[in-house]
């Protein structure tokens, strides 16, 4: 009997100690940062480091330790709309502390001026502040809505002309589009629909090609002309301002012109009538002389 009173001391012994040890546990763990769930680590990736870091720091000042579970999108949305680099943006809780945010960067489409300052246009339907740049945009002229220069691109996109080849844009108030591709080509069109031009023109930029090429350029216009549409097109003639006095490097083309417009612009094609109808033979002739 006694022996049984001291198993049933021993057991209450243990479980008071068992007891006292999970107190201390739960107290200690109560106290943790762990389970506090405070932020302190903002990662921000998708723009240059720069950047990134300044957009890391704008979010520190708002919500650095405070609890993640009462974070929400809306916290991090001022601050990212506010960039005008960036087109879309995706944030992730990572417990227990830690916040990461993945920034989708805009693509720049053209450069334009805005109240006397250049500007890159993004996809975004943003301005965004210029710096130079590496890739070879098109120029935008004329006072233009964003998003209808967006639609714009879209269009063209979708359709047979190849976006990468534009030079220049100018935006007319009607709505019409001028578009120099980088040949030195003018297409003219109306907004509603860019898969074909009504009219192409031609400022002796094919006479600026070699005659081996110029094929290429013909069939380019064939490629985006409406049917019944017009290509007005200006050459140099044979015998036209010391052209043949310069170095011949292929039949009808010409490379260091001593002296007149076409000294020192490189290579210089001269055609007479016959050379355009050969040329133009898909083409309807109203006027060559």
């Amino acid at each position: 009997m006694l022996q049984q009173i001291d198993k049933k001391q021993k057991l209450f012994i243990y479980l008071f100690f068992l007891l006292l040890l999970t107190t201390f546990n739960n107290l200690s763990l109560s106290n943790s940062e762990y389970l506090k769930l405070k932020i302190n680590q903002i990662k921000v990736s998708g723009l240059n480091s720069e950047n990134n870091l300044k957009i890391s720091e704008e979010f520190n000042k708002l919500v650095y330790q405070k609890n993640i579970f009462f974070i929400s999108k809306d916290h991090f949305i001022n601050i990212l709309e506010k960039n005008n680099l960036i087109h879309s943006f995706k944030v992730t809780k990572i417990y227990p502390n830690s916040i990461e945010v993945q920034v989708k960067k805009t693509e720049l489409l053209a450069i334009t001026n805005y109240n006397k300052k250049k500007f890159f246009i993004g996809s975004n339907g943003k301005l965004i502040n210029f710096e130079s740049s590496n890739k070879n945009l098109p120029y935008v002229f004329g006072k233009i809505k964003i998003e209808n220069f967006i639609k714009f691109t879209e269009i063209i996109k979708k359709s047979k002309f190849n976006f990468e080849e534009i030079s220049e844009l100018y935006f007319f108030p009607s709505g019409r589009w001028d578009i120099k591709n980088k040949k030195g080509i003018l297409l003219h069109k109306n907004f509603e629909d860019y898969n074909q031009f009504n009219l192409v023109i031609d400022v002796r930029s094919m006479s600026n090609i070699p005659r081996s090429k110029i094929h290429q350029c013909v069939s380019e216009v064939e490629r985006v002309l409406d049917t019944g549409g017009y290509f007005l097109s200006l050459l140099y003639g044979k015998g036209c301002m010391s052209v043949e006095q310069g170095r011949q490097i292929e039949a009808g083309t010409f490379v260091d012109v001593p002296d007149g417009p076409c000294a020192g612009i490189g290579a210089v094609s001269i055609f007479d009538v016959r050379d355009v109808r050969r040329l133009f033979v898909n083409f309807t002739i109203l006027k060559a002389k």
